[in-house]
């Protein structure tokens, strides 16, 4: 299988498991931040598409990360002592393992690639990976922590990256 057939066989498979998991998602605000990261990745897809065509697409960052402290900020503000089932953190650790396992392939390729364009290309991918996994790193502790959350100095930085 070719790289471009591989990334986005990995691309439509993530984007299916954040559709799956924000149809379940018990909290608005999750399925919202679920079905951003779909968004991402249907974006991913097409981008890696038009490179196996030997295309030149343009490749935007995404907001993601300033968009979901935003529906995070809210989110907080739900009182989840009244007996409002949390998804579970554990869920999330196989989309830990997906961005991470993306975000490492997109670097390799980058490093790999013969034209300019491929390799930028593929370490902005890489890029916006790593922000899904930071992403996704928030909700597995927002899950388990909501009250205290949203203080966390990293969150709070994220723009940063």
């Amino acid at each position: 299988m070719d790289i471009f057939k591989f990334a986005m066989k990995q691309e439509k498979t993530q984007a299916k498991l954040y559709r799956t998991w924000g149809r379940k998602a018990k909290l608005p605000g999750l399925k919202r931040i679920l079905e951003m990261l779909a968004k991402d990745e249907d974006k991913h897809f097409r981008i890696v598409r038009a490179m196996g065509k030997s295309l030149s697409p343009k490749m935007t960052r995404t907001p993601v990360l300033s968009k979901a402290r935003s529906i995070f900020a809210k989110m907080k503000k739900l009182d989840f002592a009244g007996g409002r089932r949390l998804e579970p953190a554990i869920v999330f650790n196989k989309a830990l393992s997906l961005e991470e396992k993306s975000r490492v392939f997109y670097l390799k390729k980058s490093k790999e690639a013969t034209s300019k364009a491929h390799r930028d290309l593929f370490l902005v991918l890489s890029q916006e990976e790593k922000k899904h996994w930071i992403l996704i790193e928030n909700i597995i502790e927002f899950v388990s922590k909501p009250k205290t959350w949203i203080e966390n100095a990293e969150f709070n930085h994220l723009e940063d990256y």
